[in-house]
């Protein structure tokens, strides 16, 4: 269903394109699988943006708070304990850009759903 823009949810779509972006800039700087996996993330990414902004659907919000969440959680545990078989990697400014892009999409979108249920 479409639903009105606040400027919560047009914010947490350009907070979507920013972590389509550092996971486009992720899979340049990975190989095999890993690499394919953030670009088809990557992807899907850019086109959960661009619905976002054009009509704010729950099906856009939906998955851009499940990019978040994954991207959140690969991105804490590649610089905590590593990611499966391979050991822990120094954080960087992809990193730390992927993490905060991520929580930002998951409080816009919360905040979202309470201005839309305020009115």
């Amino acid at each position: 269903m479409r639903v009105p823009h606040t400027w919560a949810s047009r914010a947490a779509a350009v907070a979507t394109g920013v972590l389509t972006v550092a996971l486009l800039v992720r899979s340049a700087t990975l190989d095999g699988a890993l690499a394919w996996t953030a670009l088809a993330l990557g992807a899907l990414g850019a086109l959960t943006a661009a619905t976002m902004l054009r009509d704010n659907r729950f099906e856009s919000r939906l998955v851009a708070v499940v990019l978040a969440v994954l991207q959140l959680l690969v991105a804490l545990l590649a610089v905590t304990v590593g990611l499966p078989g391979a050991e822990a990697t120094p954080a960087d400014l992809l990193s730390y850009l992927a993490i905060a892009a991520g929580a930002a999409v998951l409080g816009l979108l919360a905040l979202d759903a309470r201005l839309r249920a305020a009115h």
